[in-house]
């Protein structure tokens, strides 16, 4: 089993500091080996969502972080689910990139670049053939 390496290794580890650290993670029972797998599949969409957060305090990332984790675990994909929460979060942020250079380039134009943005997109070929 993979495990029974790792625990090798960590016994043969001469650092106390890294056996209390191992002793937390791999001593396993089946149930324990399910939940790694699983993390292991949700860590890198987390890592992606924390990430776009950081130009949050901790604090708002924290919240946002475990509320989005614990979303996606009641749902029958969580992996799916994250995936689509970093992708939303993404989207956000891209939307008010492109308007702030919009707002920078159309200096003086009355029209709020946010809404302009949502206008062309609602305009263009790729939303009304999105909508059929």
């Amino acid at each position: 089993m993979k495990f029974d390496i790792l625990n090798q290794g960590r016994s043969q580890a001469p650092d106390d500091k890294l056996n209390r650290i191992f002793q937390d993670i791999f001593d396993l029972d089946i149930q324990d080996i399910k939940i790694i797998k699983i993390i292991d599949q949700l860590i890198k969409p987390f890592e992606k969502l924390e990430e776009l957060l950081k130009p949050l305090d901790e604090h708002t990332r924290g919240i946002i972080l475990l509320n989005s984790l614990n979303a996606s675990l009641k749902t029958s994909n969580p992996v799916n689910s994250m995936n689509e929460t970093v992708e939303l979060y993404h989207s956000m942020k891209g939307i008010k990139k492109i308007a702030d250079y919009m707002g920078v380039v159309n200096k003086g134009s009355l029209k709020d670049p946010l809404l302009e943005i949502k206008d062309k997109i609602k305009n263009s070929y790729i939303f009304k053939r999105a909508n059929n």
